[in-house]
């Protein structure tokens, strides 16, 4: 059964209209309409000492969805890198730190903001266990 050309550029049309409403639906409002400069966020997860731990981390935004970004530290220096953050308010939460073997409580989640074309520092430090 062969299709018009019209006939698939018309559905072509249509879902792809329905994806940019999608898209713009949930777009940060301030990325809507201009140019945003993204941002990064170079965090550390370490001990009350300030000694590094090796752990897993995820990017939430606010209400504590997790955005699909996360990041892993080393237990060298518990430094850990994500990249082309739109600015906004996030959290991030710790899913799990070697320390929890050694008697660590994962930290709570830490608020924090990211400006545009700026980098957050945030420090997630896990307390010992009571």
């Amino acid at each position: 059964m062969k299709k018009s050309v019209a006939g698939i550029a018309v559905r072509l049309a249509v879902v792809c209209g329905a994806a940019a409403m999608l898209l713009s639906a949930v777009q940060p409002v301030a990325a809507r309409g201009k140019s945003v400069r993204r941002g990064t966020i170079h965090g550390v997860l370490e001990n009350p000492a300030g000694q590094g731990l090796s752990g897993v981390i995820s990017l939430c935004s606010r209400d504590g969805a997790k955005i699909h970004q996360f990041a892993t530290t080393r237990h060298e220096n518990g430094r850990f890198l994500l990249r082309s953050i739109l600015p906004g308010k996030y959290l991030l939460h710790v899913d799990s730190i070697a320390g929890e073997l050694t008697g660590l409580d994962r930290p709570r989640d830490v608020e924090f903001e990211v400006l545009s074309g700026k980098t957050a520092r945030p420090r997630l430090v896990a307390e010992p266990r009571l």
